[in-house]
């Protein structure tokens, strides 16, 4: 019996009755979709997420249904806490759908979103190819018009932080780390007013106090490659702010899980980086630690103080300062010898 005879008949009953086929195929993707146990599986990705990262998360919403476009889950009110988070972390709306490119690839990734009244986060993750033997998850992170504080159940120093923030990240990340991320990044923001806080570092420096700041315009850009950040621009504040910082340069790390806990820890190696720092006179006060740390590389200006230098060292020394007569380029940090940028 050769199966290749019947494929013409099949072909011509399916092209015969292609409306009906049609109307079938959509019917079973509705009936799909209204009755798959959309809570049997959400419990599961919390399990998962729960085995994976060992902490007991909690997820909680008003009410969640299922939007025909995408088609997306979406979540009303949602609610995460963690056992590090002191507070949980909300949204007005969370919305998950596949990303329709995994798809096409039949590979496993996903888009979510989360929004906030005039402010959106947009997470896209797929599985891709990083190496002959080692597949990992390439992860794009968009935010529009986000402010800061959202992220305060994580990050408690925020809490009081104020602005909206856009930006576009890029990663390629291998979950065991046998490679070391890539990636880029571009980040701007705008009024942004941060909180007065304190930090104490080890050995003679003591206990810093910051006050509270007010930048109208920050930004940052700049790329990962096997370990290194290479900061291109990176900017707090502008000439009409009262504290404005400017850096440039490298620094190289590496991501690494601890212990039987599996927390992902950055660990220094080195770095070398151009730094500049304006602040005006009536901030001296408040920010006497500059003259501690910098005083080599301070001078007077009409607007207040200014500290220009490049900055080198590692994990294991203190910093090095080595005065410039600008700020360097992230090309002449990198080489050198093909600029004349030091004192």
């Amino acid at each position: 019996m050769n199966p290749k005879k019947y494929l013409p008949v099949l072909y011509h009953f399916l092209k015969k009755h292609k409306r009906k086929w049609l109307v079938f195929i959509l019917l079973s993707c509705a009936f799909f979709l209204i009755r798959f146990p959309y809570e049997e599986a959400i419990s599961y990705l919390i399990g998962q997420l729960r085995k994976n990262t060992k902490s007991p998360i909690q997820f909680q919403y008003d009410r969640f249904y299922i939007h025909p476009l995408g088609p997306s889950i979406v979540f009303k009110n949602p609610e995460i806490l963690t056992p590090t988070t002191l507070t949980p972390f909300k949204a007005t709306e969370l919305r998950f759908r596949p990303s329709y490119k995994s798809l096409l690839q039949l590979k496993p990734g996903g888009i979510l979103i989360l929004k906030w009244p005039d402010s959106l986060l947009n997470v896209t993750v797929g599985k891709q190819q990083m190496d002959k033997d080692i597949e990992g998850w390439f992860i794009n992170i968009k935010a529009q018009n986000f402010n800061p504080s959202f992220l305060s159940p994580f990050l408690p120093i925020l809490s009081k932080t104020k602005g909206k923030v856009n930006f576009n990240i890029n990663m390629l990340l291998d979950p065991r780390f046998q490679i070391q991320p890539s990636g880029n990044w571009s980040i701007t923001g705008y009024n942004i007013q941060s909180q007065a806080l304190s930090y104490t570092f080890p050995g003679a420096i003591g206990t810093i106090s910051l006050p509270a700041f007010q930048w109208s315009q920050i930004r940052s850009e700049g790329e990962m490659k096997k370990g290194d950040a290479l900061i291109s621009d990176a900017s707090l504040g502008e000439k009409k702010d009262s504290f404005q910082i400017k850096t440039r340069g490298v620094m190289s790390f590496k991501l690494m899980k601890q212990g039987f806990s599996n927390k992902i820890i950055p660990r220094l190696k080195s770095y070398n980086i151009g730094l500049e720092i304006l602040a005006s006179e009536d901030l001296k006060p408040k920010l006497y630690f500059l003259d501690i740390l910098f005083s080599s590389v301070a001078s007077e200006t009409p607007q207040g103080w200014h500290y220009l230098a490049q900055v080198k060292g590692n994990a294991a020394n203190f910093f090095d300062l080595s005065p410039v007569k600008q700020l360097p380029t992230l090309q002449e940090i990198q080489n050198p010898l093909e600029g004349d940028i030091y004192e």
